[in-house]
């Protein structure tokens, strides 16, 4: 027995020195290429990141009660995380690392901070049980965020590319944080049959929540905002992001006495457009359907003659 254990450290020493020596024999660097750092991916990729320190911030001040702040760093954060694609294929500085950081930063910004300051505006009124609802919305952007990774959407198709499957990642973020986002304009509190009705209630926050989160996992096709940068911006350029930043500028001054008014009706008007994302989904399903017949039909004549 004794002289099994010995075999066994012997070999396991044998085993490490020749992994050591190995070791020794690697070329540093590793990985292929160049490894220094080079601006034009930095750039991005930091916004990226300056991104999930906003979001992060958003949970402290929502445990200092200060929800203003919280709200206002998770919006932030999504101004943020639409600037960081436009700014890498500006300069050029697209990576998979950068991918992989923005679905990260997306999940943190608009999953994990949005539930976790709603759960200390409202949910924690129903304890435990509000806590768990919290994580389901949690859960359910962590699985669309998976989902469109693994690039089961249909925008990876080029026929439906203009849609999303389920909404995407900063509207479920803005969708769950509205009722907070009322009660900076409206009050306390609204009428409903007569009756006043509190926007903190946990059942009224927590069941938006559900159906943001059901929304996120789902199929419904709605539209991509890709659709607006292909249509009317086309390809990127250094002019057109200094006309959007400008336009961005000058709408923001007009907006920032009315910004949780806007804000609201800018999710009212995304609401709204689901019954018209599916019926022209549905159409453009079906013209390519056509044009699929039509191209095997072809084809099978072709081969008859």
């Amino acid at each position: 027995m004794q002289d099994e254990s010995l075999y066994s450290a012997n070999n396991m020493q044998a085993e490490l020195h020749d992994a050591a020596q190995k070791l020794e024999d690697i070329t540093w660097p590793i990985f292929p290429g160049s490894q220094i750092l080079r601006w034009r991916k930095v750039v991005p990729n930091f916004l990226t990141i300056l991104a999930v320190l906003v979001g992060l911030s958003s949970i402290y001040f929502g445990m200092e009660k200060k929800f203003h702040v919280s709200v206002w760093c998770i919006l932030t954060a999504g101004l943020l995380d639409g600037l960081d694609g436009p700014a890498a294929r500006l300069l050029k500085g697209t990576s998979r690392f950068g991918a992989e950081l923005d679905s990260l930063s997306d999940y943190v910004n608009f999953g994990v901070a949005p539930g976790i300051v709603l759960y200390f505006w409202s949910g924690n009124q129903l304890g435990f049980i509000g806590w768990i609802i919290c994580l389901i919305y949690v859960i359910c952007m962590g699985c669309r965020l998976a989902r469109f990774n693994a690039g089961v959407d249909f925008n990876a198709s080029p026929a439906t590319r203009n849609f999303f499957m389920g909404i995407p990642a900063p509207a479920g973020g803005a969708l769950v944080l509205s009722p907070i986002i009322a009660s900076f304009q409206f009050g306390d509190s609204f009428l409903l049959n007569g009756k006043n009705v509190r926007f903190d209630s946990p059942y009224l926050t927590l069941s938006i929540a559900l159906i943001v989160g059901l929304l996120l996992v789902s199929r419904i096709p709605t539209y991509s905002s890709k659709m607006i940068h292909r249509r009317i911006f086309g390809k990127i350029g250094f002019f057109k992001i200094l006309l959007f930043v400008g336009a961005a500028i000058g709408i923001l001054s007009f907006i920032v006495a009315k910004t949780w008014l806007f804000a609201l009706g800018f999710y009212t008007f995304y609401v709204a457009s689901f019954p018209f994302s599916f019926w022209h989904f549905k159409r453009r399903v079906a013209k390519q359907r056509i044009l699929r017949k039509e191209a095997a039909l072809e084809k099978e004549k072709s081969k008859d003659k």
